[in-house]
């Protein structure tokens, strides 16, 4: 669309905008620059547009809660005034429309805020994201916290979760459960520690592999129309396939979006990536245009820049089998992934900083052993320090 289209455009029409919309919800250099351009040549727009992000902010910022009556009123005022200001001069019959539409404006607001803007449904911004780690002291023992805040210990290194209607399936033993507190604010939690992984298979059929290190929130009950968690930590997923509620897995740093596929997501720290192996994904990064992934590529991100790359998917998802494989891989890099599955702190010497190795280490062993499996392929020595830490020299 030419720049004179919106040269007019009053906050109300650059609410009820498609390409204002998506601009500001996922923001491109394009885009940036072209109402950057605009705002610089045009000061009633400039103005204007302010008004219109204000509205936006306010709404975004407003932790999935609908805008108060008083706001809504300080709001519609401050369009009015603006519209009539703009208007005052044009037929009755065009300020009526404009009128119109900026009640029907704010009337979206208020009922569905941000959400209805975007033409999303609310669930996408409901509080799974928010759901806070219950309070616990340190275990090594994985952990199923239910929506009524029970807690469940489950035994071995690599526990099993089957839900099926009304009941959870926990190492074979079946536990009855509670499914009609099914709403927006009803979520169970499972936290792996160190050295051990679990998995959840979903009523619906989807798989979940939980990495150790990791918390994953789900809720009580998918609604009929998305299913959708939250993982703190690392995940390999196969989604059963319904076109009428896709699949999201939130991240601090990513939302993705699926409906059939087979793929993994590592968000242990800022530095997040998503590895695709079958099927197709949408990545929202929010900060960056949604980016669609083909089988065998890798998506890395963090705040500072983003990168796509074709990779070998086995060497990212083996510790499903309970292995690290790596191939030309950094003793740094693979020195992080021992220290997130381990939680234990391991340093490296600067003259192994460029070094690349070859291997397959077996999870199930423990870390000096792991360590001192990796110094021969290297090769170089372990020394453990007084405090527990470990360095690789």
């Amino acid at each position: 669309m030419e720049k004179t289209d919106y040269i007019t455009y009053t906050a109300t029409d650059l609410l009820n905008d498609d390409y204002f919309l998506e601009s500001e919800h996922h923001p491109t250099p394009e885009s940036q620059l072209f109402w950057h351009r605009l705002e610089a040549e045009h000061k009633v727009l400039a103005s204007e547009m302010q008004l219109a992000r204000a509205l936006l902010h306010i709404v975004a910022h407003s932790s999935g809660k609908r805008i108060s009556e008083p706001e809504v009123a300080e709001l519609w005022e401050q369009i009015k005034s603006r519209t009539i200001a703009k208007e005052k001069r044009k037929s009755p019959y065009l300020l009526l429309r404009r009128w119109v539409a900026a009640v029907a404006c704010i009337i979206i607001l208020f009922v569905g805020g941000w959400m209805a803007l975007m033409n999303m449904p609310e669930e996408e911004y409901a509080g799974i994201a928010l759901v806070k780690r219950p309070d616990a002291q340190p275990t090594d023992e994985v952990q199923l916290i239910l929506s009524d805040t029970k807690k469940l210990t489950i035994d071995g290194e690599d526990s099993k979760l089957l839900y099926q209607k009304g009941k959870v399936d926990i190492n074979s033993q079946t536990i009855q459960i509670n499914e009609s507190k099914g709403t927006e604010e009803a979520y169970n939690q499972l936290i792996v520690p160190a050295g051990k992984r679990s998995s959840i298979t979903f009523s619906d059929g989807t798989k979940v592999c939980v990495n150790a290190n990791t918390r994953v929130v789900y809720p009580v009950e998918f609604t009929t129309k998305r299913r959708e968690i939250y993982v703190e930590g690392e995940v390999y997923l196969e989604v059963s396939p319904d076109k009428s509620r896709p699949f999201i897995v939130k991240t601090t740093q990513l939302d993705v979006r699926v409906l059939g596929t087979k793929f993994n997501i590592n968000a242990y720290t800022e530095n997040q990536n998503v590895v695709l192996v079958s099927g197709a994904v949408e990545v929202d990064t929010r900060h960056h245009s949604t980016r669609k992934l083909k089988p065998n590529e890798m998506l890395a991100y963090n705040e500072k820049e983003l990168q796509v790359r074709t990779v070998n998917v086995a060497n990212y998802i083996s510790w499903i089998n309970g292995y690290c494989i790596f191939e030309k891989e950094s003793v740094s890099n693979v020195a992080t992934k021992l220290s997130q599955y381990y939680k234990r702190d391991i340093t490296i010497s600067p003259r192994l900083k460029d070094i690349t190795c070859s291997g397959k280490l077996n999870l199930r062993d423990s870390l000096e052993e792991v360590l001192e499996t990796l110094a021969e392929t290297i090769p170089a020595e372990i020394e453990k320090t007084e405090d527990g830490t470990f360095f690789i020299k």
